[in-house]
């Protein structure tokens, strides 16, 4: 069966940039499944899948605009250290979430001062050209709930 609208894809990969640093895998957590076409994966990747079948294995380059978007440099600001709890640990590097205008966003710890934390909104993998070392592992029909719901149960 080929990959298309629908259907319910098993791959196993690892992700790279450019510089071959491991950005994520599967590796240890085991395959990843989703439905595809829903935007279950980041666009570059379905769109180079669509049309493959089981057994394919290959590398798939995606550009920054097919990934996780390009850095915005307004994405980054500036908050009052007193916003937040006293016992949380802000270092540089590490991750929060926090609201904004979209709900729920996940921020990374830029700098910290006495005064003033510096957060960048932009995503951890937002510029990068992205290498994913893939292989389908299992391709089938997504059942009625899976495609109502718009992911796999």
């Amino acid at each position: 069966m080929k990959i298309e609208r629908n259907a319910v894809v098993s791959i196993s990969y690892t992700m790279t940039n450019l510089a071959e640093t491991l950005l994520d895998s599967t590796a240890e957590r085991g395959p990843h499944t989703y439905l595809h076409g829903y935007r279950n994966l980041i666009p570059g990747l379905e769109e180079a899948l669509e049309g493959q079948e089981e057994g394919f294995t290959g590398t798939i380059r995606v550009s920054p605009e097919k990934g996780f978007g390009e850095r915005h440099p307004e994405a980054i600001q500036g908050v009052l250290r007193s916003s937040f709890p006293e016992d949380i640990v802000l270092e540089p590097g590490s991750q929060i979430a926090g609201q904004n205008a979209e709900g729920e966003h996940i921020y990374t710890v830029i700098k910290v001062t006495n005064d003033v934390v510096l957060l960048d909104a932009n995503h951890q993998y937002a510029g990068e050209t992205l290498l994913f070392n893939v292989e389908v592992l299992n391709v089938r029909e997504g059942t009625p709930d899976e495609i109502l719901k718009g992911d796999v149960g």
